[in-house]
């Protein structure tokens, strides 16, 4: 009984190594799986609950605008490049900045300049008054509108839009808004990112001088633009820019 007992506790450690090994193979395939079944069930999922027309409800405008107060570190980092351009600003320009946002860019334009934020979520609003009134010299008569049709052909010397043209879903008929909106030889200042430029492909002729960063970074914003519109209102990381063609007031 004792022997036999003995054989039962060696065979009971034995399959406990077994189980043991079992276990941390399954423990590795989810560790491993489990986030990359995540991040698809994400990617698949987001992009058809956030639709274009789902991105049109109240809610989502809301979230949106609370989303774009952790922008900061970001806005911190390209401050210097916004500042180089907007130092082509006039004193006394009239200047109607498109997809406004919150306002970030109002305290790097010149303090005595005339200011229209064209911003068509309105929980942005109440942000693009408070920077406003704190920077601006004068009270606006028009501070705010919710489309760029609104405002008045031939009124303005410079047009602004930082990040906005990735988001739109025309670019050229918001462009030739645009250049309808400038005063004759008025300005527009635009600061936009766009898909990795590089699209060549490899070949056994090109494989020894070919750029895998640039191009496995165009593959990669391709692939992330659908969450990325889903979650950023529109925002494509892929767009390429029509301000790349030549356009003339």
């Amino acid at each position: 009984m004792r022997r036999t007992g003995v054989a039962g506790l060696r065979c009971a450690a034995g399959d406990g190594e077994k189980a043991g090994d079992d276990f941390s193979r399954r423990a590795f395939l989810a560790s491993t799986l489990a986030p990359l079944a995540s991040v698809s069930l994400v990617y698949l999922a987001v992009p058809s609950l956030l639709s274009e027309n789902v991105r049109k409800a109240d809610w989502y405008k809301r979230f949106f605008a609370d989303r774009m107060g952790g922008m900061d570190n970001y806005e911190a980092n390209i401050k210097d490049m916004k500042l180089n351009l907007f130092s082509l600003m006039k004193a006394d320009d009239t200047v109607v900045e498109l997809g406004a946002g919150l306002g970030p860019n109002i305290k790097m334009f010149p303090a005595s300049i005339t200011y229209t934020a064209v911003e068509p979520n309105k929980y942005m609003h109440a942000a693009i008054q408070q920077r406003a009134a704190e920077h601006l010299e004068f009270d606006q008569d028009q501070l705010i509108l919710q489309d760029l049709r609104s405002v008045a052909s031939g009124s303005a010397d410079v047009v602004v839009s930082t990040l906005v043209l990735c988001s739109v879903a025309d670019q050229n008929e918001i462009l030739d808004d645009v250049l309808r909106v400038l005063k004759p030889g008025g300005m527009m200042i635009f600061l936009e990112h766009v898909i990795e430029p590089y699209d060549i492909y490899p070949t056994p002729g090109n494989v020894a001088k070919y750029q895998w960063g640039k191009a496995f970074y165009r593959a990669f914003q391709s692939a992330m633009s659908p969450l990325q519109a889903a979650l950023a209102d529109g925002c494509h990381a892929d767009r390429q820019n029509s301000l790349t063609h030549s356009r003339t007031h």
